[in-house]
């Protein structure tokens, strides 16, 4: 699992664990890492929901290696509206399905949005 204590390592900039068998969910205790740059837990057992929690790390996106990567997971539920306050975003998030859109309006500088094999749900 993602363990708690990440949230202790305030200068963590990076965190890539691509294709792990990390399950669990995200704990909210990440929103301590103010100095994240980049977050990818992509190709992982993952599962749960995004809080609100996310629009603290400032700083995400920010940087040639800068995003946040989902993608391959079992992470459900709703795009959380406080993603829309990473102001500086300039990477790409990558969602993936089982989110619920459309996606919240989002004004980034450069970054894009990605939810890709999204199960949508219909008006």
């Amino acid at each position: 699992t993602v363990p708690p204590a990440l949230g202790h390592l305030v200068g963590l900039v990076d965190l890539n664990a691509r294709r792990n068998r990390i399950s669990g969910t995200l704990p909210e205790e990440l929103s301590t890492l103010a100095r994240m740059q980049h977050l990818s837990l992509y190709t992982n057992r993952v599962s749960g929901t995004i809080g609100a929690w996310i629009g603290a790390l400032q700083r995400l996106g920010n940087g040639a290696e800068g995003g946040l990567d989902l993608r391959a997971n079992h992470i459900s539920g709703s795009i959380p509206s406080a993603i829309s306050q990473l102001r500086e975003f300039h990477g790409n998030i990558g969602l993936g399905s089982g989110y619920v859109c459309p996606v919240p309006p989002i004004t980034f500088t450069n970054g894009t949005v990605s939810t890709s094999y999204a199960e949508c749900a219909r008006p």
